[in-house]
């Protein structure tokens, strides 16, 4: 059992047989206090959904349905949109449980996206885009559906961000602090 107490995850265990964290969680919130950074802030580190192969979190925070927050021991990843303006782009569905991507290594992390696949949601949307996001650990699959819509020229997508936590050690503190308070009973 960890003892840091720093830490949010010090009452997470680690089963060193199978080398599994355990006892760690999804928080679901309707919105957090506000960001200390923007997301134009980390715009240049964005990555591939691929990245997240083999990367185990101990934590997830669902915000509303605006971002994922995937957090391990050494990592912190964002998947969000970055809004510029006339655009909406939101999870519209998640299909399995996201307890099944705590404490097992992801071992597929995949996207598929297209405006062919699925008729828009609202038959007045100029322009739409549908992003899967297909993930899977020895627990479970999980697909995230994401729906993007606006008049064509703002950018429908998803980004993935990958947090360097020495250039901004500011957005781990953030996310640890919220952990902390929603830990707390």
């Amino acid at each position: 059992m960890a003892t840091n107490v720093n830490e949010p995850w010090a009452e997470c265990e680690i089963d060193e047989s199978r080398k599994e964290l355990i006892q760690c969680s999804v928080y679901e919130v309707k919105s957090l206090p506000k960001r200390p950074f923007s997301y134009w802030e980390i715009f240049d580190d964005k990555v591939e959904i691929a990245d997240l192969k083999d990367k185990q979190f101990k934590f997830i925070i669902k915000e509303g349905n605006e971002s994922l927050v995937f957090i391990g021991l050494d990592c912190i990843y964002i998947m969000a949109h970055i809004q510029d303006c006339c655009e909406s782009v939101r999870i519209d569905d998640i299909c399995g449980d996201l307890e099944d991507l705590i404490g097992s290594p992801i071992r597929i992390a995949e996207e598929l996206h297209s405006d062919k696949i699925l008729p828009a949601k609202d038959e007045w949307d100029e322009s739409f885009t549908w992003t899967f996001y297909k993930f899977a650990t020895s627990k479970g699959y999980v697909d995230i559906k994401w729906y993007g819509t606006s008049n064509g020229y703002y950018s429908e997508s998803v980004d993935l961000f990958k947090i360097d936590e020495e250039k901004f050690p500011h957005v781990r503190a953030y996310y640890m602090q919220q952990l902390q308070k929603l830990q707390t009973p």
